[in-house]
């Protein structure tokens, strides 16, 4: 992994899964879609269709180590996917919109 890819996930993993409640590794993939929709746009200054795809990649990545090394199931991985197929395109339409003012705003 890159530094990039784990910035991206000690961001997820130690700022996200603890802010509310503490949630553990293995269970934050129930929490992705939250994470994209809400947290990630309002807590990362950062946030563009560019660092969502990043950090999309930097999951998918983490979470396939995770499945390897046994600590997530082929399953709970397969779910993550799934996530991301379903979900990816309205997170990119959600931080779009979220970084581009509507006119009645000004």
């Amino acid at each position: 992994m890159t530094n990039k890819h784990w910035s991206n996930m000690e961001f997820f993993l130690n700022d996200y899964l603890n802010y509310y409640e503490i949630v553990k590794m293995e269970d934050g993939i129930d929490h992705v879609d939250e994470f994209f929709m809400d947290w990630f746009k309002r807590k990362a200054m950062w946030s563009t269709p560019a660092s969502y795809k990043q950090n999309i990649t930097s999951l998918k990545k983490f979470y396939a180590y995770m499945n390897e090394k046994g600590l997530v199931s082929k399953q709970e991985y397969e779910t993550l996917l799934q996530i991301i197929r379903d979900h990816k395109e309205i997170w990119l339409d959600v931080i779009e919109a979220y970084n581009t003012p509507d006119d009645d705003y000004f």
